[in-house]
């Protein structure tokens, strides 16, 4: 079975924010799939007709109960026009009996028709060309609606194809055995660090549960107490959902974003990896929101190495052991954090490994 893909916005400056669900709002001119940051942007007026991918199966099913109502409008156009036909085609088919050889019940049905058609092209016939060119209106909309869907269906499949073609797999295939006793000694020489997340440093769309163990909602959730300065240190995270960016953060700069920062602009303030493989570097222009990492899902435990001395970030995933390094700018001012985007309820948690 294929894996799912991560959806993300197609505003450049919502920075490949995972979308987390559709606007249902009739009279949106935006985008209908929606990320985190598009919420207070463009949908705040509509807030309550925002449907999470969760509700979504709910929501297409009670609209789909529109179909029969619809249905049963198109069996009475259809004989409305049966009659209609059938009322032209009685009195086109009597225009040239004999008048004087009909009974008075004919000759009284005969005209009451003729009046009737008299009386429709008064009345009927402009109602019949306005419904006609709404008709026409309502034809070129279904047809767009259609045309969407087919392109969305292609949009999808490029996109798989696209994932699944490029999805790279980081596994450092050295067989040097020194090197690999050099990095383990390196590991080993990280302080295991006991850390939590703060009730205070996240996003207000986070909840933090557990006794400070898991976070769960939408954006930044940071954890405490800070890293050591003179320390080289080690924990972990456990994937509850997708949709997860592990990492190290400055407390100052996140907090000045709201916890919520642009991530494809440089000095952002994180140091990130995220479940499909994105990365993002507070320092690096040439790594910033590219794909370069290994990816993770549910389940997955991510151990995080923060070697002090040559200023470095390792994140390894414990059950393949590929893993990816990226420098960092300064110890000061850093804590381990993550980034939640994706269903309501998403979680993460701090685990002892």
């Amino acid at each position: 079975m294929k894996s799912s893909i991560l959806l993300t916005c197609c505003y450049e400056e919502h920075e490949n924010s995972q979308i987390i669900g559709v606007c249902t709002n009739i009279n949106c001119k935006h985008t209908r799939t929606y990320c985190i940051a598009c919420k207070p942007q463009f949908h705040q007026e509509h807030n309550q007709d925002l449907v999470r991918f969760n509700d979504l199966a709910n929501w297409v099913k009670s609209r789909k109960q529109l179909i029969q109502p619809i249905n049963e409008l198109i069996n009475q156009v259809q004989q409305f026009s049966k009659s209609l036909k059938s009322l032209v085609g009685n009195v086109d088919y009597q225009s040239q009996t004999d008048f004087e050889s009909l009974n008075n019940s004919e000759l009284h049905d005969y005209i009451k028709q003729l009046i009737l058609l008299e009386k429709s092209q008064v009345l009927l016939v402009p109602k019949i060309k306005f419904l006609i060119q709404q008709q026409e209106k309502l034809k070129k909309e279904i047809e767009s609606l259609i045309l969407n869907k087919e392109l969305c269906q292609s949009q999808v499949l490029s996109l798989e194809e696209i994932y699944f073609s490029s999805k790279i797999i980081c596994t450092d295939s050295r067989d040097d055995e020194d090197i690999k006793i050099e990095e383990q000694k390196e590991i080993d020489k990280c302080l295991k660090y006991q850390i939590k997340f703060s009730q205070e440093l996240k996003h207000e769309e986070i909840q933090i549960l557990q006794n400070q163990l898991i976070a769960q909602g939408d954006c930044f959730a940071l954890c405490e107490p800070t890293l050591p300065t003179n320390t080289s240190t080690k924990f972990a995270f456990k994937c509850h959902e997708e949709g997860i960016y592990i990492g190290i953060c400055h407390i100052d700069l996140i907090q000045k974003a709201q916890f919520n920062p642009k991530l494809k602009q440089l000095k952002h303030g994180a140091y990130l990896i995220s479940s499909n493989g994105y990365v993002y570097s507070h320092l690096e222009k040439e790594i910033n929101s590219s794909k370069k990492s290994f990816t993770y899902g549910k389940n997955d435990i991510i151990q995080v190495l923060v070697q002090v001395e040559d200023k470095k970030i390792t994140w390894i995933k414990q059950s393949t052991n590929e893993e990816f390094s990226m420098k960092f700018e300064s110890v000061k001012d850093l804590c381990p954090c993550v980034q939640l985007w994706g269903k309501t309820g998403t979680q993460v948690e701090i685990i002892d490994f």
